[in-house]
């Protein structure tokens, strides 16, 4: 990786207000959804092979005790990272802590429709957030036209894989 590369992967780190954002929604119920989310094999198989590659998944698979790594990229940024389960609450909030000092958390949020019982509903709206700090000058301009683009498009295909494991 050039300097380039590392001022990218520098800047990234933490949380601010560059987050990136995608949402959908997903033909089965919100416990569902989240159950297939604490298996990071699974995990793996929705993630697009250009956003994220290379995943070595621990001996355990399924959250909390799951962990692994996975070479993200996004634009000019790539970067191998070792990743577990932050928050976990089934049905609502699954996270992956994607550890270090250049780490950052991606979130699924996941709700049933308004007006809808979490435990009776069909479908289900996914809100995929990475929480991120744009870097500083002179790279900034980068990440705002072309990293953080292609990370949400990353994220947009992700919950696309995602709603494909259930017929959606």
């Amino acid at each position: 990786m050039g300097w380039l590369g590392c001022w990218i992967t520098l800047g990234l780190a933490g949380t601010g207000g560059s987050d990136v954002v995608a949402e959908k929604a997903i033909e089965a119920a919100p416990t569902e959804v989240s159950d297939y989310l604490s298996r990071l094999d699974q995990v793996a198989a929705v993630f697009p092979e250009d956003c994220a590659e290379d995943w070595i998944v621990g001996p355990a698979l399924r959250a909390p005790d799951a962990t692994g790594e996975v070479v993200v990229r996004a634009a000019l940024l790539k970067r191998r990272l070792t990743f577990t389960y932050g928050e976990m609450i089934p049905g609502r909030i699954v996270d992956l802590d994607y550890q270090g000092d250049k780490g950052f958390v991606t979130r699924f949020e996941l709700s049933a429709p308004e007006g809808v019982d979490p435990a009776d509903a069909a479908r289900t709206h996914v809100v995929m957030t990475t929480f991120l700090s744009p870097p500083e000058w002179p790279l900034k301009k980068y990440f705002e036209r072309k990293v953080h683009p292609a990370w949400v498009d990353c994220q947009r295909r992700t919950l696309e894989g995602l709603a494909r494991q259930f017929g959606s």
